[in-house]
């Protein structure tokens, strides 16, 4: 018996035990978080740092929210995810109103087997505007269909987006067209609700898609080119590293300067994004990375080539 035909079956009283997920919900949207909703890219403070004696040049600093490695489980039964379901507490963001706080008392997994587009999870939730103008309820329903990635990453300062939920670190960033944000309170938690949501993907033959590398890149600017001695911009900037990711494993690190992948020059983030790379390949990573130079003062910094071996997921 499949997804489908379980949740078609008669036993309602029974699946809506077993599909009933209590949600604890308060997350606040602002600019905490604008990295995890805006962009698919972290968002990176600026600070300037003193690379050529006698110029500035603003660098990004490394954000301080962290992504993390997770391949989610895919073969969990429709007992297995729904008991998932039941036993998280995430805060949700929204795309339609990220100033919006929804406090969910169930979440049911609804699967159309006539029209499997339609197939969803509802979230039956309360809601209040974070500058207090309207509060009520309503049903949510996030469609299944256009799900196609997760990531899980870690929020240290949550504070002035979640006044009243500030031990909600632990986020999962769903992209499905739009960005959705599900926050946590432990780690297991959020990978629990990966592994749910991968496997309802799964059951209904659906799936995920995973980066090779684990990491985000960007294109160098015309200023960081000229820090590193060049007459022309290219070469990537790594702006993030998921830990225990392919990348992180190498030992590349958020700043590296990327300029080889197999003996292929990088040019540009286009570039980078369309290698193909066969999955337990094993290849050279040419790079340049910061170091500072010992006895300078203020502190000034060189660049240093380093050849690592990336394993591709």
């Amino acid at each position: 018996m499949d997804a489908r035909q379980a949740l078609r079956r008669g036993d309602r009283k029974g699946l809506r035990r077993r599909s009933g997920m209590m949600l604890l919900l308060g997350l606040i949207a602002g600019c905490c978080l604008a990295g995890l909703v805006a962009d698919a890219s972290p968002a990176l403070a600026q600070q300037e740092i003193t690379i050529i004696p006698g110029k500035k040049k603003v660098w990004p600093a490394p954000s301080d929210q962290q992504r993390f490695w997770h391949e989610p489980k895919t073969q969990l039964t429709l007992e297995q995810f729904t008991a998932l379901f039941k036993r998280s507490h995430p805060a949700c963001l929204i795309p339609e109103n990220y100033n919006a706080v929804l406090l969910a008392n169930t979440v049911e997994v609804k699967l159309d087997r006539k029209k499997p587009k339609k197939d969803e999870l509802r979230f039956h939730t309360i809601w209040y505007q974070k500058n207090g103008d309207g509060e009520g309820k309503t049903t949510y329903k996030l469609k299944l269909e256009p799900i196609t990635r997760l990531e899980l990453w870690y929020v240290p300062n949550v504070g002035t987006m979640l006044p009243r939920n500030r031990t909600l670190h632990w986020c999962v960033k769903m992209f499905a067209g739009s960005v959705y944000v599900f926050c946590f309170d432990a780690e297991s938690a959020a990978r629990d609700f990966m592994d749910a949501t991968a496997s309802i993907l799964a059951a209904t033959g659906r799936k995920l898609t995973m980066p090779s590398y684990g990491i985000y890149v960007d294109n160098l600017t015309p200023e960081q080119a000229e820090d590193l001695g060049q007459t022309s911009v290219e070469y990537v900037l790594v702006t993030s590293v998921a830990i225990d990711g392919p990348a992180d494993k190498a030992g590349i690190r958020a700043l590296d300067v990327i300029q080889q992948i197999n003996g292929i020059p990088i040019r540009n983030a286009s570039q980078f994004s369309a290698l193909d790379t066969p999955p337990g390949s094993k290849f050279p990573v040419v790079l340049l990375r910061r170091a500072e130079i010992p006895g300078k003062e203020p502190k000034q910094y060189t660049w240093e080539t380093k050849k690592l071996e990336l394993v591709a997921r």
